[in-house]
């Protein structure tokens, strides 16, 4: 799996079209929110974007507890919309230039292949140091899904890389913003997949290839579109 993964990333360089300055997340409001939670497990108080896996989780669990149906793509991104707004912090984070993921790009994202995470991540408008390191992080993290490892291991992993991150003085400010509001996504979603295994389900709740695709190729535009694609693709993976 590591190796395909890998492989994939030998083809060309996707240019980067989409990508903003970095107000579609506002870190003095995403802070502010931040701060409001106690901080603790599976939180990372040294993670300044830490409000997007925040609010993955909340919404995530607003989601579930109002016994929501999931149905097709474009009735779970409306239904999953109409969940975040309402929540407060949420709203916070939200900017003029917000704006819902489309039923192509969600499905694009649910075709879950290693050529299309690949992709994803050369679309993202990361350098080339930053890059490389999302590279390695996604294989692992994939590995260590399906060696089934303890939430425990991937939460240390994912810390470990935020702080790689953080102090790789060759990874411009820009770069870190979306490297680490995809890692806290990616952080909360497994600690929330974590959750829903110790209700009584027929299977496991996964957190597949295909949400780590909605997590990085919506965390370039914004908070709020990583956060609702990600939902999005969680629910639709886990029906």
């Amino acid at each position: 799996m590591k190796n395909i993964f890998l492989l994939a990333f030998t083809a060309p360089f996707f240019t980067n079209c989409t990508t903003d300055n970095g107000n579609g997340n506002p870190l003095g409001k995403g802070a502010e929110v931040a701060s409001r939670y106690t901080l603790e497990y599976p939180a990372n108080p040294d993670n300044p974007f830490d409000v997007s896996g925040i609010l993955f989780y909340d919404v995530s669990e607003a989601f579930v507890a109002g016994n929501h149906p999931v149905g097709n793509t474009s009735d779970v991104i409306s239904t999953v919309d109409r969940v975040a707004t309402a929540n407060l912090d949420f709203m916070e984070i939200v900017n003029e230039n917000y704006e819902l993921p489309d039923t192509a790009a969600i499905n694009t994202c649910l075709i879950g292949d290693d050529w299309t995470l690949a992709e994803a991540i050369n679309r993202s408008g990361l350098g080339l140091v930053a890059r490389n390191e999302v590279i390695r992080f996604s294989g692992e993290l994939l590995l260590l899904e399906i060696d089934r490892k303890p939430y425990e291991i991937i939460y240390r992993y994912i810390l470990d890389f935020e702080k790689n991150i953080q102090s790789n003085p060759q990874i411009s400010a820009a770069d870190q913003r979306i490297a680490l509001n995809y890692s806290s996504i990616l952080r909360y979603a497994y600690y929330f997949a974590n959750r829903q295994k110790q209700k009584p389900r027929d299977r496991n709740w996964d957190i597949s290839i295909s949400c780590l695709i909605a997590a990085i190729d919506g965390s370039k535009t914004s908070v709020a579109k990583g956060v609702v694609s990600t939902v999005v693709v969680s629910l639709l993976k886990n029906k």
